[in-house]
């Protein structure tokens, strides 16, 4: 619903007094981050998407790109990764856009890179824990993609201590990285499905993760 929707999103969540993480209502709001202090334990969480479903609207965030937290250029835009494709489609792409023509895209992907990698910083040294809240995944796929595989991966060598994933919209394997969980995706809370569609997985469930922390 482009930047009108999420101002009104935000307005309405503010209202009923919740918190949110990953959408800004202004250039101002998209510099805060977000630390939760839950029994003496202080919680980084940093959000981010892969991108905004402006392949079907064709609403473009343009210079107020700021208003929402991406992992890569909008869809359809060079450099970036659609995920309503199969494993295999998006691994082809993936690996055209960061291994095989690395250079030539570099310039485009990464200073969303330098974005995240720098809110990890400045979390890290607010918080006792991180936890990345990312995105992404191929829709309706059994298992996770490449690109979400080594998206979620540098999250957690970048600093993050837990990664917690959703968009397929089915429960998809979770795996420990480096001493570190990875929850790909926790399935589909609350979405509309095709009854008469054969899906790999069934996408009606979805699984609640407890999250136990100390110092």
């Amino acid at each position: 619903r482009g930047v009108p929707g999420i101002k009104k999103t935000l307005s309405t969540m503010k209202n009923r007094g919740l918190e949110y993480v990953g959408l800004a209502d202004s250039e101002q709001d998209s510099k805060r981050i977000f630390v939760k202090e839950l029994g003496g334990i202080k919680v980084g969480f940093l959000n981010y998407t892969y991108g905004t479903n402006a392949f079907v609207h064709g609403l473009f965030l343009g210079e107020q790109a700021w208003a929402v937290r991406l992992l890569q250029p909008e869809e359809t835009l060079d450099g970036a990764m659609e995920l309503l494709k199969s494993n295999a489609e998006i691994a082809e792409k993936y690996k055209q856009v960061y291994e095989l023509e690395r250079e030539r895209y570099a310039e485009i992907t990464e200073p969303f890179w330098a974005r995240l990698e720098k809110e990890i910083e400045e979390l890290k040294n607010r918080s006792d824990f991180v936890v990345a809240i990312i995105h992404s995944g191929g829709q309706y796929n059994e298992l996770p993609d490449l690109f979400t595989q080594k998206i979620n991966t540098r999250v957690l060598q970048a600093g993050a201590d837990i990664v917690v994933g959703h968009h397929p919209h089915v429960i998809q394997p979770s795996e420990w990285i480096d001493g570190k969980f990875c929850a790909y995706s926790l399935g589909n809370f609350v979405f509309m499905y095709d009854a008469n569609r054969n899906y790999a997985v069934d996408p009606r469930y979805n699984v609640l993760f407890n999250l136990y922390l100390q110092k």
